[in-house]
């Protein structure tokens, strides 16, 4: 993110890589194991990496006198998101399938990449 001088850039294209994976995971279901695996190892690390860089630009585009409120509540939502999903994510495989689960965390990370265009020039 320094050397685009950019927090969400990066941010934006971590959600691509995540929605990309996702969606591919989703249509590997019955495809080559290794390869489903690979697919998903790739994607998990994608979904996990994003934690500090969000937090960071939380802190950058917030105003000095709410910096701490934003960051709190930074923390607070990817914790309780954290907390959630795998029983949303276990619901959804359990009513609509493995592949509809992979779908809706690909949603869940297109949101977040059209949620943070706006914001572009801000951090």
């Amino acid at each position: 993110s320094d050397r685009v001088g950019s927090r969400l850039r990066p941010l934006r294209v971590v959600a691509i890589v995540i929605v990309a994976g996702y969606a591919l995971a989703a249509a590997l279901d019955a495809g080559p194991v290794p390869l489903l695996a690979g697919v998903l190892v790739v994607t998990a690390a994608s979904a996990i990496s994003w934690n500090g860089l969000a937090f960071t630009a939380a802190g950058e585009l917030a105003p000095p006198q709410r910096i701490g409120a934003a960051l709190a509540f930074q923390n607070t939502a990817n914790f309780i998101s954290a907390a959630v999903t795998p029983a949303l994510g276990g619901a959804v495989a359990q009513l609509a399938g493995w592949p509809a689960m992979l779908a809706v965390a690909a949603s869940a990370a297109a949101l977040a990449w059209w949620l943070l265009g706006p914001l572009r020039g801000a951090a």
